[in-house]
């Protein structure tokens, strides 16, 4: 979320806010606007006519009723109007929702963006993610699906890359001076068995979250 000045703020994803009159008001932008507020509120912008307004309900995830708000439907975004005593919440609640709107391939085009993440400052262990294609899954399939592996990950605290590798080295090389020492170390860590059973029940988690929205959205569509 950026923050443009008191009061205001805008989402890159196309949501913003501001007050206005004592107002909440805010607006959604985008392809996906009408679809995105028919999950939110109890109206079906569906029978909205452009440039008119309809009064409704703003629902949270368990559908109990949020607050009262009036929503202004135009033909590329939509706007919003809750009671000021609301708009906090009303606007986290939109927030949380936008941002889970958002979707990997919306903002990743095959070949051209990456995303870097580093884990652990101090050790710095960078990973570089690249969308290279993206196809359509196999039928009865959940995904994200582990399919396989290769060799262990690099144990914590053993340096980064550099220190990672002057151990293995040191590890695989019993005429290494420091041969027994990196075994040592080692304790019962195994660079070359790679342990499934916990990289498949993570992504089968995320699989049973992402599984568990698409049922909800299509239930709230």
């Amino acid at each position: 979320m950026i923050e443009m000045s008191e009061g205001y703020h805008a989402l890159t994803t196309g949501a913003a806010s501001w007050t206005a009159n004592g107002l909440g008001q805010f607006e959604v932008a985008g392809a996906d606007a009408h679809a995105f507020v028919n999950r939110l509120a109890t109206a079906d912008l569906s029978l909205l006519v452009p440039g008119r307004f309809v009064h409704s309900l703003l629902l949270r995830d368990d559908a109990s009723i949020l607050d009262r708000v009036t929503i202004y439907r135009f033909p590329e975004r939509v706007m919003l109007l809750v009671d000021a005593s609301q708009r906090h919440a009303a606007w986290k609640h939109i927030l949380a929702r936008k941002r889970g709107n958002v979707r990997l391939r919306d903002v990743l085009k095959p070949g051209t963006n990456v995303i870097d993440y580093t884990y652990d400052f101090g050790d710095c262990w960078e990973h570089r993610l690249t969308v290279t294609d993206v196809r359509a899954g196999q039928p009865g399939v959940s995904y994200p699906h582990y399919i396989g592996g290769e060799g262990n990950g690099p144990p914590e605290d053993c340096g980064g890359i550099p220190g990672f590798y002057e151990w293995l080295e040191a590890f695989s090389d019993p005429n290494h001076e420091g041969h027994a020492e990196a075994k040592e170390w080692a304790d019962d860590y195994d660079p070359n068995t790679i342990d499934e059973l916990p990289i498949k029940y993570a992504l089968s988690r995320i699989a049973s979250r992402r599984n568990a929205a698409r049922a909800r959205i299509a239930k709230n569509s």
